[in-house]
């Protein structure tokens, strides 16, 4: 089981695409901090589940830094095989935290959309001044000890004509690892900029080919092995800053979707009803082949967090069908 921690709502920096920037102020408290923990064990113990991954997340999570220590300290003393993961935007990481963030957190992933040019466009402090330079600042030093921290893109309408070159500087930066994820939140992709996604990533895999096993770009690295399952709940809780409980990032906070929290437990009528959602047969998707391995008919709820309804809207189904056909390109193309 892996389990979203959410321990804060806040964020230094003020993203032109942040799906988050309305939700409260919050922090997680030490106590809750606690509570969350005594929660995560007994749920181990109940259903025997030795296999527990834990995601610290945000906002930016390193605004809570006393606490964010305070919860892996304990979760490794308690059991130092359960997987620690967290995505940063970098800034906030300094001479005081660095080693303990690189000895601590398993899986490391730093927010970075490209050049200085690309990053600074979008991601911004509150200001306005772009946050590049302090995002680069310790690229080096993570890298030479966790080679495997990932570079985590946002794409937009406006950005995409650029991925190639992004991903390409990261990857001379350092980064083998980089993951593209399009902002589907954006309503003003077309036919013109996802066709210019499908050159991009066409481009893209030509290279990272030829790179043999030094790099991994997530998009498509995805595609490769994508299988059928299910979505939440069934595979992640999330529990936010108040110790409520969520199936799903996209949807914390919302009260449509509150589950339970870590004191009471998980409403079981709840979790029913989360399930039929997710089980839900879409009446669009219906003819289609993909739909089972479809992240846009399989994720209702990230659906429902864009567009108020459960069936995938054009940038996710659009998205499906570029990938699947640029790796059948390059499935060619290797042949």
């Amino acid at each position: 089981m892996q389990y979203t921690i959410w321990l804060t709502y806040a964020c230094n920096l003020k993203c032109a695409y942040c799906y988050e920037e309305e939700k409260r102020n919050l922090y997680l408290s030490k106590e809750r901090a606690r509570q969350l923990i005594d929660f995560i064990k007994n749920r181990s113990n109940t259903y025997s589940d030795d296999n527990i991954s834990i995601v610290l997340h945000g906002g930016e999570p390193m605004l809570n830094y006393e606490v964010l220590r305070y919860i892996v300290e304990n979760v490794k003393i308690w059991d130092e095989d359960v997987s620690i993961s967290m995505t940063t935007n970098g800034t906030l990481i300094n001479e005081d935290n660095i080693e303990f963030i690189l000895d601590n957190i398993n899986d490391l992933s730093i927010s970075i959309d490209g050049t200085a040019k690309a990053h600074n466009a979008n991601r911004k402090y509150r200001d306005g001044k772009g946050s590049f330079i302090d995002t680069i600042k310790n690229i080096d030093r993570i890298l030479e000890k966790k080679g495997d921290t990932i570079a985590r893109m946002t794409v937009t309408p406006e950005t995409v004509k650029y991925l190639y070159d992004n991903v390409k500087f990261l990857y001379d930066t350092g980064f083998k690892l980089i993951s593209p994820i399009i902002n589907q939140y954006d309503t003003s992709w077309n036919e013109d900029t996802m066709a210019i996604l499908e050159e991009q990533l066409l481009q893209l895999s030509n290279f990272c080919n030829s790179q043999a096993e030094e790099l991994h770009i997530g998009m498509l690295e995805k595609m490769k092995n994508r299988k059928k399952s299910q979505c939440c709940p069934e595979m992640t809780l999330n529990i936010d800053a108040k110790g409520d409980i969520y199936p799903c990032v996209y949807v914390v906070g919302d009260k449509k979707f509150l589950m339970g929290n870590i004191i009471d437990g998980i409403e079981s009528e709840k979790l029913l009803e989360i399930k039929h959602i997710n089980n839900k047969e879409l009446k669009q998707c219906s003819g289609c082949f993909w739909k089972d391995y479809c992240h846009g008919y399989r994720c209702k709820l990230f659906n429902f967090a864009i567009s108020g309804e459960y069936s995938p809207g054009y940038a996710a189904c659009r998205l499906e069908h570029v990938l699947l056909k640029t790796y059948k390109q390059c499935a060619i193309c290797e042949k």
